[in-house]
């Protein structure tokens, strides 16, 4: 019994020898053969090309999502920006993204609103997880985009003629004060000076003073220096227009209540001297037009006088 059982360990020895010299063989003879040689750089080529082709995928993936938010960008600021779309521009272009299944895409959204101008600016971003590109260290690409739509008619110039004779004394030409304020902000809005509307200060008493700059534009008789309001008759309100080559008549510089002592420097000038109380012509910036609006002050002029009702329109 003994000797079989040296026997099959003999063999079995001799067998497992065997495979193993043929499989040394064939791995030697691998390795010298240099058919094979091209298997390597094949293989390193083709997980390079993988990878490059992934980063394909991913950007085109992602300009794909980038597409999607612009679209819906444009089409949301262009509706909300529609002068007779009365709904609120924000839940506009945030209902265009709940439509879509991408509320959580939008970031912003920029309202500026004038009487007759609506400008809507959005902008929205997202994330996109990679496939490949985090397999060299680009775990996400971002989507983002931003729109603008302006709506504006055409041009407006409005002339804001405001009594400040003696007769709005006392708590009424403050609350003349606070009203144009308020009249000033809700027409030019949030555009300001970018407004395609205008505003004309017109402040009248007895006179209306054009001021020592806007004076400049029409011609006066200079009749003197000390102040700039201009003198009409009844036949000169047949027409709105003002010809630049006329001569224009000029008040003179008195006081109507004073004793003349101190002139020429008259305590209550019928007419306003330098730029106090005078046109503002054609403005949109809102700090200039409040400025003047707060300096008014009532002389005591009451604005109807015989012969004295001067209001030059600005040109």
């Amino acid at each position: 019994m003994a000797r079989k059982q040296f026997i099959s360990s003999a063999l079995r020895s001799s067998a497992l020898g065997g495979i193993a010299a043929i499989a040394g063989n064939r791995i030697r003879h691998f390795a010298a053969d240099p058919s094979g040689n091209m298997s390597y750089v094949a293989i390193a080529g083709s997980l390079v090309m993988l990878v490059f082709g992934g980063i394909g995928v991913d950007m085109m993936h992602a300009e794909l999502k980038r597409n999607k938010v612009q679209n819906t960008l444009d089409r949301a600021v262009l509706a909300a920006a529609n002068i007779d779309n009365e709904m609120d521009p924000t839940f506009v272009v945030g209902d265009y993204f709940r439509a879509m299944n991408m509320a959580d895409t939008l970031s912003s959204v920029e309202v500026q609103q004038g009487i007759n101008s609506k400008r809507v600016t959005a902008s929205g971003e997202t994330t996109i997880s990679s496939n490949f590109m985090s397999l060299i260290g680009v775990d996400t690409l971002a989507a983002a985009g931003r729109a603008r739509a302006e709506n504006a008619g055409a041009l407006m110039e409005i002339s804001l003629v405001l009594d400040i004779s003696g007769s709005m004394s006392g708590q009424k030409i403050e609350q003349l004060k606070t009203a144009a304020k308020s009249f000033v902000d809700m027409v030019l809005g949030e555009g300001g000076a970018e407004s395609n509307v205008t505003i004309s200060i017109v402040p009248y008493n007895a006179t209306v003073n054009l001021g020592d700059s806007f004076s400049q534009y029409f011609r006066l008789e200079g009749l003197h220096d000390y102040s700039h309001c201009a003198w009409f008759n009844a036949a000169d309100f047949d027409t709105t227009e003002i010809d630049p080559d006329a001569t224009l008549g000029q008040i003179s510089h008195f006081d109507l209540y004073g004793n003349g002592q101190g002139a020429p420097e008259l305590s209550s000038p019928w007419c306003y001297t330098g730029e106090t109380a005078a046109v503002v012509p054609h403005s949109s910036d809102p700090g200039v037009l409040k400025a003047r609006i707060d300096a008014f002050q009532c002389p005591g002029q009451h604005r109807h006088r015989p012969r004295d009702e001067m209001g030059p329109c600005p040109a």
